[in-house]
């Protein structure tokens, strides 16, 4: 009896043992075929470029081509869904962005669970996010704007990509910040939302920096503050900490994820390869020329931003009395 159970748990270490060993062999040849990197946007947007970026020296470190697959709809959903569904062999990755961060505190229902089906691996980039108003707007700086809107509650109204986007949310904890009134207009992007701002239609709009240059060089935007850090585009914007009101802090990012039970030697050969790109004197450039900060770390640095940036618009949406949509 003694030795068919002997023998029995031989043969279990065996199989566990031969398990470990193929396992092993799979992460060291890692990666022998493509990576698909999901992108839950269409092509041509602020995140997409920034991925691409980041992907086309990573690739050269992974000696492998990454394929890039746009996903859009759905507020990020269903590339994101895509990501969490898609077998966890470090074959598809994916990048998110804030609406990652805030879809888990004002949807109701996600086809996902955003702390439990995915593997934060590396945070690619943040950037900060502009206030700007059309140029021929009487308030020439935040102080005259700021005055403006405590004395005129409801007056003025402020444009957004969309409810619930980045952009949304930062008008939101403006306001917060300021005790003042102001009316949402949501657009169905960004560009719809700054035509109208360009067209007198809305009071102001939070906006990348990059998406500024052209209009303020032309007359026709006029930012009056920056959220968090100087951005290198902007140099001579003050951030909102310098006019007292830090806590207006909302920044935009982007950073990869890949599904929950990718095994972490596969994990770590990803997170190294992206790192040394975010970190290569050309991507850190080209990033830099689009006012993205390059940011790299480890996915434990990646793990606590996502658990603060969620904390962060828990805060602003419950503040705001924003109800959370189906």
């Amino acid at each position: 009896m003694h030795s068919r159970r002997a023998a029995m748990v031989a043969t279990a270490a065996s199989l566990v043992a031969a398990l470990l060993c193929a396992h092993g062999a799979r992460a060291s040849d890692y990666p022998s075929q493509p990576i698909k990197v999901i992108i839950p946007y269409a092509a041509g947007g602020g995140t997409d470029i920034a991925v691409r970026i980041v992907a086309e020296q990573a690739g050269i470190e992974l000696k492998q081509s990454l394929v890039i697959d746009n996903r859009a709809g759905g507020g990020t959903v269903i590339g994101t869904s895509a990501v969490a569904q898609a077998k966890p062999d470090g074959y598809t990755v994916g990048f998110v962005d804030p609406a990652f961060t805030i879809n888990p505190v004002l949807v109701k229902k996600l086809p996902y669970d955003t702390q439990k089906d995915f593997i934060p691996v590396i945070l690619a980039t943040t950037s900060s996010t502009a206030l700007a108003v059309n140029a021929k707007s009487p308030h020439k700086t935040l102080k005259d704007f700021i005055a403006y809107i405590k004395a005129n509650p409801g007056k003025v109204n402020f444009a957004s990509p969309g409810r619930g986007s980045a952009g949304h949310l930062a008008a939101e904890q403006f306001k917060l910040a300021i005790g003042g009134e102001m009316a949402h207009v949501a657009y169905r992007g960004g560009a719809p939302a700054l035509q109208d701002l360009l067209a007198g239609q809305v009071d102001m709009l939070f906006v990348a920096p990059n998406s500024l240059l052209q209009l303020i060089a032309s007359g026709q935007l006029r930012p009056l503050a920056i959220t968090v850090v100087r951005s290198s585009l902007l140099p001579d914007l003050p951030t909102f900490a310098e006019f007292g009101l830090p806590q207006v802090d909302v920044q935009t990012f982007a950073g990869m994820l890949a599904p929950a039970g990718t095994p972490p030697e596969i994990v770590a050969k990803l997170r190294s390869a992206f790192d040394t790109s975010i970190k290569h004197p050309n991507t850190r450039k080209r990033l830099a020329d689009l006012g993205l900060n390059p940011v790299g770390g480890s996915s434990q640095d990646f793990a606590a931003y996502i658990a603060r940036d969620m904390e962060r618009w828990r805060k602003v949406v419950k503040a705001a009395k924003l109800e959370p949509k189906e």
